[in-house]
């Protein structure tokens, strides 16, 4: 199997401050970049506090990470896999395991699903849309809903997989040491 790298951009926009964060799955880094919008200049990333956050499947390439004091969660491709990594043949069960991967990862951090404030999904295949709709609304239960996009895509990172979720939630009581 090829490895494969990615380096998927997570933005969070605050008081003319933007910090991107990129997640490199083939070395294991996370890159932080904090730029001033008013002058465009780099700020040291040192005053930035980050924490990556374990997932489900130890075979799992796409953890997340916490910034601003654990109440900003980026968690990036959560994908419907078993226990030893591989692709749940079933979209509705491979659905059911992404989103539970994500619940996870909030929960180990202190929050829920509610939390969610934007989710990105990417679909192998379009007519899979429909049925992961129907499984999202029996996990996203409670208003406000998260802003939801759905892509389609070639291929993702390992053949049979169908979806891969991507989210950003803001916790109202994260786990953890507060500043």
């Amino acid at each position: 199997m090829a490895t494969i790298t990615t380096r998927e951009p997570a933005y969070r926009k605050d008081g003319g401050i933007e910090v991107a964060l990129f997640w490199d799955r083939l070395t294991g880094k996370l890159s932080v970049c904090v730029t001033d919008l008013t002058s465009r200049a780099s700020l040291p990333s040192k005053n930035l506090s980050t924490t990556i956050l374990g997932s489900r499947s130890p075979n799992d390439l796409s953890p997340a990470v916490s910034v601003a004091g654990g109440r900003l969660i980026f968690a990036s491709g959560q994908v419907g896999s078993d226990e030893a990594g591989q692709p749940i043949a079933d979209p509705e069960a491979q659905f059911v395991a992404a989103i539970e991967n994500l619940r996870d990862i909030l929960e180990a951090a202190g929050g829920t699903l509610a939390d969610v404030v934007e989710m990105t999904t990417y679909f192998t295949s379009m007519a899979d849309l429909q049925v992961f709709a129907k499984v999202k609304e029996r996990f996203f239960t409670t208003t406000p809903y998260p802003a939801w996009t759905g892509i389609g895509v070639n291929e993702l990172a390992l053949p049979g997989l169908r979806v891969e979720i991507k989210a950003t939630a803001s916790l109202k009581n994260p786990a953890g040491p507060q500043p």
